[in-house]
């Protein structure tokens, strides 16, 4: 008997044994099983369109990294009149629209001033100045925007003229008297300005593109007929433009 039962202990070892090897083996496969994916976190982005459109910002304004507001999304500040260029706009999850201004650098649009559609197109190098506040001067060839700035332009006394007119002479470096027009410098329309840099007229009576040292509220009125600029944009429009240009001015 004993041979029998030395048989029988061999075979029942024989079984526990595959029993512990598959256990093991199915343990294995599970600890080897990579856990599951969390879930992809939802796009910062629902849709895009193209701009293409120089713009200026209009209020201090937060450059981020991606279109929603976090801490770890912020790059830098942005001031008043700061150049962007706009590249598509981007809606976000919430609804609101962004603006890409360059490769991961985006500014929400409620605070940045674009071109509007011009009345008509002009050929060449023309100027269109849109007096709806905060007011834009954009300079265009042909039908394509290249360039633009806030501008102050005429207070209600003295509204800047409407109309399609041109440059007709420019000075770089002069003195700006109202007494050359007839008004004495006292008086509530007078003036007497000195090296008032980058001047263009457009009118016969005095309006011109020119550098306004003298009240930086870019965007709003404060002129007495002209549409003044920074010393940078007065600079560029004047290498820019040449005598004849077109000046577009509407609201």
């Amino acid at each position: 008997m004993r041979p029998m039962r030395l048989l029988l202990f061999l075979s029942l070892l024989t079984g526990l044994m595959g029993l512990l090897g598959a256990s093991s083996s199915g343990r294995g496969a599970l600890e080897a099983t990579p856990a599951l994916a969390a879930p992809p976190a939802a796009p910062v982005a629902q849709d895009s369109q193209p701009i293409d459109l120089p713009g200026r910002v209009t209020e201090a304004l937060n450059l981020r990294s991606e279109p929603r507001v976090a801490p770890d999304t912020l790059l830098r500040t942005l001031s008043p009149n700061d150049p962007v260029w706009v590249y598509e706009a981007v809606t976000s999850n919430d609804g609101d629209t962004w603006y890409r201004v360059g490769d991961d650098q985006y500014v929400h649009a409620a605070e940045v001033r674009l071109p509007r559609t011009p009345p008509e197109y002009h050929s060449g190098r023309w100027i269109d100045a849109d007096l709806q506040e905060p007011a834009l001067l954009t300079a265009y060839e042909d039908d394509r925007a290249v360039y633009s700035a806030l501008t102050l332009f005429g207070r209600a006394a003295t509204e800047t003229a409407k109309g399609e007119h041109q440059i007709l002479r420019r000075v770089e470096d002069e003195t700006m008297d109202s007494a050359t027009l007839g008004i004495p410098r006292d008086s509530p329309k007078g003036y007497y300005l000195e090296h008032v840099l980058y001047t263009q007229y457009f009118t016969n009576d005095g309006a011109a593109i020119h550098y306004n040292y003298w009240s930086n509220n870019f965007g709003h009125p404060g002129t007495h007929g002209c549409l003044g600029l920074n010393l940078d944009d007065a600079k560029w429009f004047w290498d820019w433009a040449s005598i004849g240009t077109v000046v577009d001015i509407h609201g």
